[in-house]
């Protein structure tokens, strides 16, 4: 119907077979309306009657791969009355086509990688600490489309020519200042051996790293990213879990002397001192010291 909801006419009733019907009464509830008093219309009746109401306007739908189809419609209500295929649709339209694609796909079929929602998960670790920091969750950019991505959208005939480059402009462009992101919140943690280890932001507790132990030792003060200690998840040489801490030095005295003892008959050829806040980092074994 016009209004947008369904109404439902038994195939045998006479009516059922006329292409328009103006109807007088339904019964039912909204979901399972059902026509009791209807007359037959034809188009031209309809166009007459409802003149006033009809309306004209571009529309731009989007196929699977992010192609373009435009038409000019006719409609009443939400009923088509009739489409003509555009060739060239007006640039306004098709965003709008766009955003709209976003909105019913939802805000993952954008180009995000790895490194985005990592940058993303950043972002609002810092959010929760400084009202400076946009909240950039998918729910809120969602919401708020057509103010950040409409103007990296306009001008590009298909939706595939938005790559994750542009992507990541368009959520750089929110920041206060993308420089302070990496020294306020990095995306990596650099060990006294010199390994680099991409830092979890979406991990329970708050940031954490997993890294092999040997890489750790000589540190004799626990990193933090700002105030908030990283969660340290120390590995073992086959990068199976030994232990999670955020109190490394506290760890060194304590349950390290359990774990070194274990370690040294497992992994003979790797170094296991004593005192490792005061040992050399290293990611090698004794055969390649």
């Amino acid at each position: 119907m016009a209004n947008g909801r369904a109404a439902a006419l038994d195939e045998t009733e006479p009516l059922a077979r006329a292409p328009w019907l103006a109807i007088a009464e339904l019964t039912g509830t909204a979901g399972q309306s059902r026509i009791v008093s209807a007359a037959a219309l034809t188009e031209q009746d309809v166009r007459f009657l409802a003149a006033k109401n009809i309306t004209t306007g571009e529309q731009v739908r989007l196929d699977a791969r992010g192609g373009v189809h435009a038409f000019m419609v006719e409609t009443l209500g939400a009923i088509t009355l009739s489409e003509t295929p555009l060739p060239k649709p007006s640039a306004e339209a098709i965003t709008v086509a766009q955003l709209n694609m976003v909105r019913d796909r939802g805000i993952a079929c954008l180009p995000w990688t790895e490194e985005l929602r990592g940058v993303q998960a950043r972002v609002l670790f810092l959010h929760d600490r400084d009202a400076r920091w946009p909240n950039i969750t998918d729910a809120t950019l969602t919401a708020t489309l057509e103010r950040w991505l409409t103007p990296y959208l306009a001008g590009k005939p298909r939706f595939d020519d938005f790559d994750s480059k542009e992507f990541c402009y368009s959520l750089m462009a929110l920041l206060p200042d993308a420089r302070e992101l990496d020294t306020r919140a990095p995306a990596y943690f650099s060990t006294p051996a010199g390994t680099s280890h991409t830092i979890d932001y979406t991990a329970q507790g708050g940031p954490s790293v997993a890294c092999r132990v040997q890489a750790l030792y000589g540190l004799d003060t626990h990193p933090c990213v700002g105030d908030v200690p990283l969660a340290l998840v120390l590995l073992s040489p086959a990068h199976r879990p030994l232990q999670t801490t955020k109190d490394l030095p506290a760890f060194w005295r304590g349950s390290w002397s359990a774990i070194k003892s274990e370690m040294r008959g497992r992994y003979p050829r790797h170094l296991w001192p004593d005192d490792p806040a005061q040992a050399i980092p290293t990611t090698r074994t004794k055969a390649r010291l």
